[in-house]
């Protein structure tokens, strides 16, 4: 990839890499691990301690992570002005006894992750995955039963490939449907016969279309030996891995989303059935799959939060109210669609105005509302207190956060159903310390407890919205203890130390892998 496509943390890595390779004599290292996650930062100091002791190296770090300390021989702390040194007794490294730092992780697994799009249009939450996954050694393909644009996505930055599935192989598609897979188990036709099909000719034709899906996948996991299948979406994905792992007689799983259970049909009780485990990314979505699916094991559903997928550092975390007044900043991220209550923000804010309350308002993310949004701000005569900043960079999110004074997250229930879970901007906010006012939808209230990680407002009631929005914003103290306590809490419930291990641990338990 071209360097403006590289993301900080892959910048400072492609940096590490470069300045090994040249074999130096010195290596002085400012920060070397400021962008990197916990993992990535023990590998980078373990590959430096390898070179110093084995490889002749003198290296010079300066750093403020007081655990990069533990890789160090002297480390000098400069306090109130005293310098101080530290000698430490460090074991020996033999050589070639550190881990390749361009090398892929071990393999324990040949797993396949499939997905109706990859990358996602928004939000980064199967990414996140797919990069946990191929870092626990569990994930070798990437399969998407979407096509892509002609020229691609740069976003994508893993070194797996992705097949996708889109309208160039509707012949394979339906090619796959007569052809016969040699030493599959099952026939195509036993597996259409056992499958629900939908209602309506609509539901026929799109259970031929997952049945061809499943028939191309079975082929491609047969070619690239893939030995488990893992499908991000219980609608389609999990219909087309449920047939291709029938063909092929190889275990498989599915994990539900919020949005999955509008379209819940009898087909889930065969696949949830079969599946190794089902994974749930909220309590919500959890207690409703229990009362759909009461014939299942229990222990076959597993509820795992999506993982955070931008922290701060440690000592950006917790960041003091800024001094003096000044207007005060809302901030709010994600698809701009009728789910996401933006319309209701806006008249809050309209509230304010009216009432002497300075306020302005920063909306990251696009969608199809966007134009009417932008006219409802003219309006309501917002135009210079509302800005629409369109699709920011993940990355660049974490400027938005220090930014910001308190993060808005006023999601709705429509009609047909359908609302958000736990939203990632809203829990990134959270990471950042942020204060929140967050809407009563069921997902969010998972992690924002009225009063004390945030504060909650009921769905739908601006007047309520602007309630909460002027008390923040009259009480810099209220905003500093909700933001140090939203700190806390997303830590807590999301389990942000250990999310990785608890990802491989529920592969290891399900197929009963052991990890070397």
């Amino acid at each position: 990839y071209r360097s403006n496509r590289l993301s900080g943390g892959e910048q400072q890595r492609v940096a590490i890499a470069r300045a090994m390779v040249n074999n130096p004599r010195i290596l002085l290292a400012d920060e070397p691990t400021g962008a990197l996650d916990a993992r990535t930062s023990r590998v980078v100091m373990d590959n430096f301690r390898t070179l110093c002791h084995s490889g002749g190296v003198a290296m010079i770090m300066v750093t403020h992570d007081p655990k990069m300390t533990d890789f160090c021989d002297s480390v000098y702390t400069l306090d109130d002005g005293i310098l101080n040194c530290h000698k430490r007794e460090l074991p020996e490294v033999a050589r070639h006894g550190g881990r390749n730092l361009l090398a892929a992780p071990e393999p324990v697994l040949r797993g396949a992750l499939v997905a109706e799009n990859f990358p996602e249009a928004s939000g980064c939450c199967i990414m996140e995955e797919a990069h946990r996954m191929h870092a626990g050694g569990l994930l070798s393909r990437i399969y998407a039963l979407r096509g892509q644009s002609l020229f691609g996505d740069t976003q994508y930055a893993l070194p797996l490939p992705v097949r996708r599935i889109g309208k160039m192989h509707a012949l394979q598609v339906f090619g796959g449907l007569f052809r016969h897979i040699k030493g599959a188990p099952h026939t195509l036709w036993q597996l259409w016969r056992v499958l629900p099909s939908p209602p309506g000719i609509g539901g026929a034709l799109r259970k031929l279309w997952d049945a061809g899906c499943g028939a191309l996948l079975a082929r491609w996991a047969r070619e690239e030996k893939i030995q488990f299948l893992y499908a991000v979406g219980a609608c389609r994905p999990a219909t087309a891995v449920w047939i291709a792992a029938k063909l092929l007689d190889i275990p498989f799983a599915f994990a539900v989303r919020q949005d999955d259970l509008r379209h819940f049909g009898n087909d889930w009780v065969r696949k949830a059935a079969d599946a190794a485990f089902v994974r749930c990314d909220t309590r919500e979505s959890y207690d409703q799959l229990r009362r759909l699916l009461p014939t299942i094991p229990q222990e076959r559903l597993v509820l795992l939060y999506n993982p955070l997928t931008l922290t701060p550092p440690d000592d950006d975390a917790v960041m003091p109210p800024p001094p003096g007044p000044q207007p005060l900043h809302l901030l709010a991220a994600g698809t701009l669609c009728r789910r996401k209550g933006y319309d209701v923000l806006l008249r809050a804010c309209a509230l304010l105005a009216a009432r002497n309350v300075d306020v302005d308002l920063t909306i990251a993310g696009t969608g199809p509302l966007l134009r009417r949004l932008r006219w409802q701000a003219f309006r309501l005569g917002l135009r210079k207190r509302v800005s629409f900043l369109k699709q920011v960079p993940h990355d660049s999110m974490g400027n938005l956060y220090r930014t910001a004074d308190v993060f808005v997250a006023p999601g709705i229930t429509r009609r047909s159903g359908e609302r958000d879970g736990l939203p990632s901007a809203l829990t990134e906010a959270m990471a950042f310390a942020l204060p929140v006012v967050a809407s009563d939808v069921p997902g969010q209230l998972e992690v924002v407890e009225n009063g004390k990680s945030g504060l909650v407002v009921p769905q739908g009631d601006p007047a309520a919205l602007a309630d909460a929005l002027e008390r923040l914003a009259r009480s810099p103290k209220d905003r500093e203890c909700l933001g140090k306590e939203a700190w806390r809490r997303v830590r807590e419930v999301l389990d942000v130390e250990h999310a990785e291990e608890r990802l491989i641990g529920l592969f290891d338990r399900a197929f009963k892998v052991r990890r070397r």
